[in-house]
């Protein structure tokens, strides 16, 4: 898991000896990750600040970009044809 800034979050947590289900917020940079190590946590969580800011990004439609007229053709001396 890693977290960037603000985050809040609901999670379920297992390990051999027990379980936990809570909320938790972090601030600033966070990060945990296990590779092979003995009796270490299992778990699932969502973040609810990741959940807000992906409907404001799916509701969002982009307003329409007006048609702009194309720049003029760059000079002839700038021209890569070295027959002219």
């Amino acid at each position: 898991m890693f977290s960037f800034g603000f985050d809040v979050w609901l999670h379920y947590l297992q390990t051999a000896v027990s379980a936990n289900v809570g909320f938790e917020f972090r601030f600033l940079a966070f990060n945990q990750f296990f590779i092979n190590a003995p009796n270490a946590p299992v778990g699932i969580g969502v973040s609810i600040t990741s959940c807000v800011f992906l409907a404001i990004l799916v509701k969002h439609k982009p307003g329409a970009v007006a048609a702009k007229a194309l720049p003029p053709a760059p000079p002839v001396e700038w021209s890569n044809n070295t027959n002219s």
